[in-house]
């Protein structure tokens, strides 16, 4: 019998984080216990107004299912630095994205 949709997602989106993921972080929702993850951590480096104003917008993407339980508020910890998440999005194909900011 053929595998259902959202099983074939899964396993393609397990295979990807496996493959693609850069950092092993620790992973503490609110409320919750830590546990470690793995995740693609990208730092896009934007130039506005004729590079007057420069930002970056740092997030982790993960595999929905590994953070289901996400909100604001939740603390991401790796290469010595801990990060607060300040927006969950995830796609609907099953991976979801973290923004983040440092906490200091």
């Amino acid at each position: 019998m053929p595998a259902s949709f959202a099983a074939l997602e899964s396993r393609v989106n397990r295979a990807v984080m496996k493959t693609l993921s850069n950092r092993t972080v620790i992973f503490t929702p609110a409320g919750g216990p830590a546990r470690e993850l793995a995740g693609i951590f990208d730092a896009d480096y934007a130039r506005m107004l004729e590079e007057l104003v420069t930002s970056s917008t740092p997030a982790m993407t993960f595999a929905t299912e590994s953070v289901e339980d996400a909100t604001r508020g939740a603390e991401l910890t790796f290469d010595s630095t801990s990060w607060e998440v300040v927006e969950v999005e995830p796609d609907g194909a099953g991976l979801t994205v973290l923004r983040l900011r440092k906490i200091v």
